[in-house]
């Protein structure tokens, strides 16, 4: 495919104790509210209450999922919050070793595992 611009898809996955974890491979313009928006479409879980974390910020919804990309082999892990559903208030504590990214263990705001 020599003269053709070849986009790098980047890995999303979206951790929540009630909807589970959704994986999905989109390309780096992909902007927040669209993630929403896939969420919406596959679980009825409306937008407006949908707010996905990275690394312990919000994410507004026009962010593109590139720029929170720091590495080309790396996938990008969001939480997802809500006031509606059960399991909004936990954390996902994730362990970077090596390259690859690893789920060991759940926790509460409060710090408790």
């Amino acid at each position: 495919m020599q003269g053709k611009d070849v986009i790098r898809l980047v890995r999303i996955t979206i951790l929540h104790e009630y909807v589970g974890c959704r994986t999905y491979d989109l390309p780096p313009s992909t902007a927040v509210k669209d993630i929403k928006q896939l969420l919406y479409t596959e679980t009825d879980f409306p937008v407006s209450e949908q707010h996905l974390w990275h690394n312990n910020k919000e994410l507004c919804d026009w962010t593109k999922i590139g720029d929170l990309v720091h590495s080309p082999n790396h996938g990008v892990f969001l939480n997802l919050q809500s006031n509606g559903l059960k399991g909004g208030a936990w954390e996902n504590v994730v362990q970077e070793v090596a390259g690859k990214t690893t789920l060991f263990a759940n926790k509460n705001k409060a710090g408790n595992l």
